[in-house]
């Protein structure tokens, strides 16, 4: 006789584990002749792959569901990457914690189609989209968190305004986006996204130290807190970022000293209407 296990039900309802028997081929051949030994066999086999085909399809698989990632500059509403019909990447924060890149144009040039013109220091760089060339400044559109940085002059925006630390993810267009962000958006628009709170407060603190005399130091606050006693249903992140960096620079003439300051406070009214309050702060030497 042969033993199989009984499957238990796949949702843990009714039903016992225990052990069932199978008569062996050879307990019939004694009794039915040599000459039923081959269908037994035949039989016996088709059985056990039955059996074990159902204890497959028994077994609950829960996998976990991958629904992309979601753009927002492409138009204006959060969509995932697979139903915008446009030229977009999307530089991630994990992306960006993994990359060399002291500045957000050192990130950018590392993306394809995305040129920067160095000239000279990285707060004269200029960003360029679809070969614009010499008006490259004038023709890729620049955002922080949806709004313009864009100078009102031909020249292009200081990217260095910016800290990497404080950026959540960078969302680069490639092609005209002029039917919804008007004049310089015709080679393209990139829309650099910053932290937001979120959970217990967490906090860090970094220092730099490096070559031709660089130092600094950064400091980085987030969560978010409800407000009972104002009747707020929903809580209220925040998000604070503070960086020093000084450098001697490589070459006569390219010292460098930034001050920078970002906070970003957030509000979820409903499902479809949320509050955002920016404050930045960027000064340079």
């Amino acid at each position: 006789m042969g033993a199989f296990p009984v499957i238990p039900p796949a949702n843990g309802g009714g039903g016992e584990t225990g052990i069932f028997f199978v008569p062996e081929p050879s307990a019939f051949g004694g009794i039915l002749g040599g000459k039923m030994k081959p269908i037994l066999n035949l039989n016996y086999r088709v059985f056990v792959f039955i059996v074990f085909i159902i204890g497959i399809m028994s077994t609950p698989v829960q996998a976990a569901m991958d629904l992309g990632k979601v753009i927002v500059t492409a138009s204006r509403m959060a969509q995932h990457d697979y139903k915008v019909a446009a030229n977009v990447s999307v530089i991630t924060k994990e992306e960006i914690e993994e990359t060399n890149a002291q500045n957000v144009a050192d990130l950018l040039k590392e993306n394809l189609g995305v040129h920067v013109y160095d000239n000279g220091s990285a707060k004269s760089n200029v960003l360029d989209i679809r070969g614009f060339g010499d008006t490259a400044s004038r023709n890729v559109l620049v955002l922080v968190n949806d709004r313009k940085i864009n100078t009102m002059d031909i020249s292009g925006p200081d990217l260095t305004q910016i800290p990497l630390e404080s950026i959540e993810r960078i969302e680069i267009i490639r092609g005209a986006g002029s039917v919804l962000y008007g004049d310089n958006a015709i080679g393209g628009v990139v829309n650099i996204i910053t932290k937001q709170g979120k959970g217990k407060p967490s906090g860090r603190v970094g220092m730099i130290n490096g070559s031709y005399a660089s130092s600094g130091t950064d400091v980085e606050v987030a969560g978010s807190k409800g407000f009972d006693w104002l009747n707020v249903d929903n809580e209220v992140s925040y998000y604070l970022y503070s960086k020093y960096y000084d450098t001697k620079g490589y070459r006569a003439n390219s010292d460098l000293l930034t001050k920078d300051f970002d906070s970003r406070l957030g509000y979820k009214v409903s499902d479809k209407v949320s509050l955002d309050l920016n404050v930045g702060w960027h000064e340079d030497d």
